[in-house]
């Protein structure tokens, strides 16, 4: 009897014609262009995947958050589908900040723990910085501090490990943020400071005019108005050089509402008519906010 299938043949292949000529005639040369072809549509599948995430970053910049989140879903299907653990906690991030701006900041922690946990599962010392600065911020809106504390501690101490003056600025200012809201206005400006130094060394003249806004809150806390003041104007100079309305709009409320506290109402008036309407211009709720109920206080 005859063993079965000894009839058949080397199988048959669902290779494109031209393609299994080729491989049949130089097997090897033909194998590596075949590896190459595969290689090609990784790199272009994960080019889509950025693209997929910057086309969020820029619906995220203009406000359209929920149509920033489709696009970042996106993106962390392909950043799972091939294994860029990199790109996944990037976006994980991304969609962390998403949500935190949405108000939900359960769902935000959820995705700021995804990311840390896969920063420190490829050791990526930089990521698991920007992680861990991006968890406290959800803790801290939820009023859990002392959590938000230490995720900013562990940021700091990674900035100034690996050199990165911008991640050590950033964690300070978030410490800053977080003492602040505790109504420690000293320990505030005592980070709000040293995270002034780092904005001025690295030249991010944004930077310096919001932490001098932020250092003049601090002061006007402590009772020290004058220095508080001070602060305010020089943000309001940076602010209008460099072209940043909402900056400009918050350093006019600032100072605005620190002369109504001194009973300087005509001079407070001024600038908060001013913060008012640029506030309006750029439809920022918060400075409209809080500055129509400072105007109605003073005009009771």
């Amino acid at each position: 009897l005859p063993l079965a299938g000894s009839n058949y043949g080397p199988g048959s292949s669902d290779l494109d014609p031209t393609l299994n000529r080729s491989l049949s005639e130089d097997p090897e040369g033909s194998l590596h262009w075949a590896l190459h072809l595969v290689g090609l549509r990784q790199s272009l599948v994960r080019l889509l995947g950025r693209l997929l995430g910057t086309v969020g970053l820029a619906y995220a910049n203009l406000g359209e958050v929920e149509k920033a989140i489709d696009y970042y879903e996106q993106r962390l299907l392909i950043a799972r589908e091939t294994g860029d653990q990199g790109g996944e906690s990037n976006v994980l991030g991304n969609l962390g900040s998403a949500y935190g701006r949405l108000g939900e900041s359960e769902k935000a922690i959820a995705y700021f723990e995804q990311a840390l946990n896969i920063a420190r599962e490829i050791n990526d010392r930089q990521r698991e910085s920007n992680a861990l600065g991006n968890l406290g911020n959800p803790y801290l809106r939820m009023g859990n501090v002392e959590k938000a504390i230490r995720c900013y501690e562990q940021q700091l101490a990674i900035g100034r490990e690996i050199g990165d003056r911008r991640g050590e600025g950033n964690a300070l200012a978030n410490l800053g943020n977080a003492y602040s809201r505790m109504g420690d206005g000293n320990k505030a400006a005592y980070y709000y400071e040293q995270q002034l130094v780092i904005v001025r060394e690295i030249g991010d003249r944004q930077g310096e005019g919001a932490f001098l806004i932020n250092l003049g809150s601090a002061y006007a806390r402590i009772g020290e108005v004058e220095r508080a003041i001070g602060y305010y104007e020089e943000a309001l100079v940076i602010m209008r050089r460099i072209g940043d309305p909402r900056g400009e709009g918050h350093a006019l409320g600032n100072l605005g509402i620190t002369y109504a506290n001194l009973g300087e109402v005509e001079k407070a008036v001024g600038y908060l008519e001013q913060a008012l309407a640029i506030g309006r211009a750029i439809k920022d709720p918060e400075i409209v906010r809080n500055v129509s109920e400072a105007l109605d206080s003073l005009r009771k």
